[in-house]
């Protein structure tokens, strides 16, 4: 309904934007030429009309509220980017990346019909959710985070006497192969692990992806990054590595016993069919002597006399 190409198409390609992106860009003259020329073939305008856009600054913010008004969207305030925080805090418990949080973020506010604000504010608030999930995991775990347990998750960052490994690298080690060895390897850790209770931790408080990507973190964070962390984020990363390697080395275990059993039954079998070609070598050489024996005693050109001496 408004004059102009410039301004029919301006308006149209905020109406996409806010409806598709959940904002309208600073600049929507800028739009991809596909976009504008398949909004322009809808309109019957002139594509090139969209350069002059926006020249004045008031027509294109009045149109926004036009597309804003239209679609039933609203600015975002203060309140609604404290409660987008708090929602943030629920999803950072699940995962803790900054950028599925920021996605999850701007798919909520247009899921609300909310314009999304600025990239930064919606940054900080992603920063400030997954601080504030980190001091409710912690919480959540302190009835299990007793002082000999974290005395335990301390001493998995201390090194051997010689220097050269932690507890916690010993732990992480994998089984480079599927011998005897290993098996009593995984089956040390599991000893170790259930001597100090980790079986028992009742870890369940913070759900099982949270779990999930603590115990990831202990995996891929170095032994110095771990000390350096601070205790609120150290323990329960510890704790959740714990109690995730004694289920991975119990399976290990399992699975190395199957593999050695398996490689002892095949030599087994391999050793039974090597004794019993044997036995029937030998067998055969005894009835091939007893066929010759049986021929001499029943020749009847051998004499008795000469038998004993013939055999």
């Amino acid at each position: 309904q408004l004059r102009g190409d410039a301004n029919r198409l301006g308006l149209a390609v905020q109406l996409v934007a806010l409806r598709f992106l959940g904002f309208v860009p600073d600049d929507p003259a800028a739009a991809p030429p596909v976009l504008t020329s398949y909004l322009a073939d809808q309109l019957d305008a002139d594509p090139a009309a969209l350069a002059g856009y926006g020249a004045r600054y008031e027509t294109a913010r009045s149109h926004r509220a036009l597309a804003e008004a239209h679609l039933g969207f609203r600015r975002a305030t203060g309140d609604d980017l404290d409660a987008l925080e708090r929602w943030l805090v629920d999803r950072a418990m699940e995962h803790d990346r900054p950028s599925l949080l920021i996605s999850a973020a701007c798919e909520k506010l247009k899921r609300d019909r909310i314009v999304r604000p600025g990239l930064s504010i919606i940054e900080r608030a992603v920063a400030a959710a997954r601080v504030r999930a980190r001091e409710e995991t912690y919480r959540r775990l302190r009835p299990v985070l007793s002082p000999e347990v974290e005395g335990v998750l301390d001493d998995l960052l201390v090194p051997d006497e010689a220097g050269e490994m932690t507890t916690l690298g010993w732990l992480r080690r994998r089984a480079a192969a599927e011998t005897p060895a290993e098996l009593v390897a995984a089956l040390e850790k599991v000893a170790w692990l259930r001597e100090r209770g980790v079986a028992a931790w009742d870890l369940t408080a913070v759900g099982p992806n949270r779990f999930k990507m603590l115990a990831g973190l202990g995996r891929r964070y170095t032994n110095q990054a771990l000390q350096r962390a601070a205790p609120e984020r150290r323990y329960p990363i510890l704790a959740a590595l714990l109690q995730r390697t004694l289920r991975e080395a119990t399976d290990e275990a399992v699975d190395l016993f199957d593999s050695c059993l398996a490689a002892a039954f095949a030599r087994s079998k391999r050793a039974l069919r090597e004794r019993d070609a044997a036995v029937a070598r030998a067998t055969e050489e005894k009835v091939r002597l007893f066929q010759r024996l049986g021929a001499l005693v029943l020749d009847p050109d051998v004499r008795d006399a000469d038998l004993r001496a013939q055999i």
